[in-house]
Formats: structure tokens, sequence, C-alpha cells
């Protein structure tokens, strides 16, 4: 039986300065965005959401939970919370019935979206909002295309980067992308 319902999940590594760097959204059949969930770190919110979505699809979804493993240069503290919060969404993915789930790399459902984007655009994306300049990177690049997808879907900012340059803060905007990338990989089939 094919899903009607798509879950994207990024689990975000919530440091002191993204609180709020983690989400989900879910997709239905046609792509559209039903809803979103910012994740705060809080454990009982992130799965009784999850299984609010459950209930309301009739338990018809899928999900993905993007692949987290350590990256040189990162923090102890920001590795340590990265892998926590991805233990804790397996866990709630899991105790919901979303399993098994897909949990694709970052490069590879970026690349997808990377490839489309310079396709159309030919060059990554300087964006410039409320007069921010935003560093040119796969982040800003996958925010954009969240944007661009949906307008609907408020995607908060992070004025500042620990670099002083501002930045998006990506938590929902890669939820959704991630979820679209799900929803490809079923709509292709």
């Amino acid at each position: 039986m094919k899903p009607l319902y798509f879950i994207g999940i990024d689990p975000g590594s919530h440091t002191k300065e993204e609180a709020l760097s983690g989400g989900a959204a879910l997709l239905n059949i046609r792509g559209a965005c039903l809803d979103t969930f910012s994740w705060t770190g809080e454990l009982k919110d992130a799965s009784d959401k999850i299984l609010l979505w459950q209930q309301q699809t009739k338990w018809r979804t899928v999900a993905a939970l993007e692949r987290v493993w350590g990256v040189k240069g990162w923090g102890v503290t920001t590795m340590s919370k990265l892998m926590t919060n991805y233990g804790e969404w397996r866990g709630i993915l899991v105790s919901n019935r979303l399993y098994p789930f897909e949990n694709p790399a970052p490069q590879l459902w970026q690349d997808e979206f990377r490839k489309a984007y310079i396709e159309v655009k030919g060059e990554m994306p300087e964006i410039i909002l409320n007069g921010l300049r935003f560093e040119k990177s796969i982040k800003a690049l996958i925010w954009d295309m969240a944007r661009t997808y949906y307008p609907e879907v408020e995607l908060i900012l992070q004025p500042k980067s620990k670099r002083g340059k501002p930045k998006p803060l990506t938590g929902i905007s890669d939820a959704l992308m991630i979820g679209r990338w799900l929803f490809n990989q079923y709509i292709k089939d």
C-alpha cells in the first residue's frame, strides 16, 4: 500500500546559538505542506506531534530522518546533542509505527535539490532578505528552495552565525525539503 503522507525530519543540534535548529514537516500526496513542528528538544512534544500526525493521516505515512555523524571541526557539545537528538527521533518514529523509515545522508537529499536549483538559476543563491545578505551555502540554497516551494510556511531567520555573518535558521526548511525528497522518491515509482 502506497503512503499518502510524508514526514521529513531534521534532528537538529540545539547549540545555545541555535535553540530551534531541528524540525519536522508533514506533506501530503501532492507534496503540499500540511503542518510543521519546530524541535525544541522536548521529547514529549515531538512524540505527541508525530502521534497526532499518524492519527490524522490514518497511519498512511512514511518518514525520512536525516542521517547524522561526526564532522571534523564541530564541538563535542554540538556533536553530542546532534547524536542524542538523532537517537530520540529514531525512538519517536519506531514508537509511532513509522519503521522502517528512510535515513538519507545530507549529501544525498541536498544534492538532488542543488542540481535542480543550479540547472534553473545557474549558481548558488545569494539571499538578501530584510536588508541582510546571507552567505552562499547549501543551507541557503535549501532555505531558498523551501521558501519557493512552501511560501505559506514561515521560515525563521537567525541574524548572525558564529562568524558574524547572517544565515537562515534551517530546522524547518531542511525538514520541508527532506519531506519533499521523500515525496519525490515515491512519486518516481
